[in-house]
């Protein structure tokens, strides 16, 4: 990862906060999210608890403007993405009826909300019931409108139904912001919309977790579960896949891979079910799944501490890159320092033919582990060679060598750290572990 280019801290006297930075055609970017202040870099708030707040920065970090969008009540951002004629869609939730917002149907609504690109606003939206709506994600369709992702506990005006709790839901608009449908999927317990991607078939595949069962949901682990949901172009349910184990596991973030599978991040505090290997305690958890939301691999990765993913996006490589949260300074980030309770992380991954902690088909031992010197493999089920990879957590191969399954590997020079192996064997069967280099 390269070193840090520029930096610069936005905001005023009081509370404001960046969800979402997303870069913009001109090089430059836009942050979303909402703010408190009414002083500084924060201007024309409305005089409520929050104001959802976006700011344009040029591609050096210099602010080209800012804008307060809400009312007297709370008002708050979590998307945006440029759209295609190069303005922006930005998506959050309000319990505002003046301002900048109208027409709240009750409680919190979900808001959908078009700027021009000088950061006018074109057309605001309420969307919603009598309960507490919310709109996490917005994304752009082929045909100039827009999808966004989140929950409901609504049961009328915009909602056209409830399970039980609150439901995942999804709503499709116009370009001018007026809904042709919306669906709400969901079971017996609280059930939310996070993330969603466009399919090739033009329908979407939609993230979420969940927290019962029944409804539309086929399995339930238990606590909490990340959701994969397949959608028609008009929102009819085709398939639903729920992911995790025992104890709770968020869904945070989707990307759809170069193979038309799709790649998941949240973070998890099981270790059975479809989660293996955990280290303990709360953990990043990514997952894949095909076009079918089969499960084709999984991985978690942690220290001792409490770890968390938020954002997963591809890179121009073919790999991709995380970011989150972390506490913790030993197991997978040793080497990373920790400067106080909770850090933010931002991780590189090579493409996935030689990001080899993504592909695994049976655990190695290694030994000694931890190891300052030399390791041997254990428990590789072939006399023959096999092809050892020893790449570290960023993806990156370290070593590479066709070797005799009891030939010690020297690991002397390596940098302290954790480290992952992967041996392949006969048939393409590949073998997998790490080890702490000292």
């Amino acid at each position: 990862m390269g070193g840090v280019q520029w930096k610069k801290n936005l905001g005023g006297s009081e509370n404001d906060w960046g969800t979402k930075v997303i870069q913009t055609t001109d090089e430059g970017y836009l942050i979303v999210g909402y703010a408190g202040s009414t002083d500084f870099d924060v201007s024309g708030n409305h005089g409520g608890l929050y104001d959802g707040w976006v700011v344009k920065l040029s591609s050096t970090g210099t602010i080209e403007w800012q804008k307060c969008i809400g009312g007297s009540e709370i008002d708050l951002l979590w998307s945006a993405k440029q759209t295609l004629d190069g303005a922006y869609i930005l998506s959050g939730y309000s319990n505002s009826d003046d301002g900048d917002i109208s027409g709240n149907q009750g409680d919190f609504d979900a808001i959908l909300i078009k700027l021009s690109q000088d950061g006018e606003i074109e057309w605001q939206k309420s969307l919603g019931g009598s309960s507490e709506d919310n709109a996490n994600s917005v994304i752009e369709t082929p045909d100039g409108g827009f999808v966004i992702i989140g929950e409901t506990w609504s049961d009328d005006e915009d909602v056209l139904k409830l399970h039980e709790g609150s439901d995942l839901w999804v709503v499709k608009v116009t370009e001018a912001g007026e809904i042709e449908w919306n669906t709400t999927l969901g079971g017996s317990g609280a059930d939310f919309g996070i993330d969603a991607v466009l399919t090739q078939d033009n329908g979407y595949v939609v993230l979420g977790f969940i927290g019962g069962d029944s409804g539309d949901i086929s399995v339930h682990h238990g606590a909490f579960d990340y959701w994969v949901v397949k959608l028609s172009q008009l929102g009819e349910l085709i398939w639903e896949k729920s992911l995790g184990g025992s104890g709770p596991d968020w869904a945070r973030s989707l990307v759809l891979t170069k193979d038309n599978s799709y790649l998941i991040a949240g973070e998890s505090a099981s270790n059975d079910g479809d989660v293996v290997n955990l280290n303990g305690g709360l953990e990043i958890w990514l997952s894949k799944v095909n076009d079918q939301g089969s499960l084709i691999w999984q991985k978690s990765f942690g220290g001792s501490k409490a770890d968390a993913c938020y954002s997963i996006g591809l890179t121009n490589d073919g790999g991709y890159i995380l970011t989150g949260a972390t506490s913790s300074n030993n197991g997978d980030f040793s080497g990373c320092e920790n400067g106080g309770e909770d850090d933010l992380f931002i991780m590189k991954f090579a493409p996935e033919s030689s990001a080899v902690s993504l592909h695994y088909n049976s655990p190695l031992s290694i030994a000694p582990n931890p190891a300052s010197t030399s390791i041997s493999l254990q428990g590789l089920e072939t006399e023959n060679e096999v092809n050892v990879i020893i790449s570290n957590f960023l993806g990156q191969t370290i070593l590479q060598k066709q070797m005799s399954p009891d030939e010690q590997i020297n690991v002397g020079n390596l940098p302290k750290g954790i480290y992952l192996v992967s041996a392949i064997g006969e048939n393409n069967k590949t073998y997998l572990g790490k080890f702490e280099k000292l």
